[in-house]
């Protein structure tokens, strides 16, 4: 039964279609694809260096080096880091992972897409 407002049923609805779209999210990074939406972010490249922790809202950065893509940086809607997905770097770890990333600090550990959808959960998606 609805409430006469339906306000119940709308916010039930939208956080089912927010359930879904993380779902969606984590089964492509999963299997490897491209991050859901990636049609309306923007691409920029840094070559041999770190990415900045600033850029374009809903942007993504590449790290490149003479071996190809090292790192992928997202910027959430304002334009602050937001999480990182690592394909090599030194160390003997598991790739890919992520990081996230708060006010401008990297946290810590090398994450998996559990992880990182916990994240996203915690720190409200964007």
């Amino acid at each position: 039964m609805v409430e006469p407002s339906g306000h119940f049923a709308i916010s039930t609805f939208l956080i089912s279609l927010a359930v879904g779209s993380l779902i969606s999210w984590g089964l492509s990074e999963i299997f490897g694809n491209q991050i859901a939406g990636n049609a309306y972010m923007k691409y920029a490249n840094v070559i041999g260096n770190k990415a900045r922790t600033k850029g374009k809202p809903f942007s993504r950065y590449s790290t490149i080096d003479d071996n190809g893509v090292k790192q992928y940086r997202f910027f959430d809607s304002k334009g602050n880091a937001w999480y990182d997905k690592d394909f090599r770097h030194s160390g003997n770890m598991k790739f890919p992972h992520y990081h996230g990333w708060v006010s401008g600090m990297k946290l810590g550990g090398h994450w998996t897409v559990l992880d990182l959808l916990k994240f996203f959960l915690w720190r409200g998606i964007m």
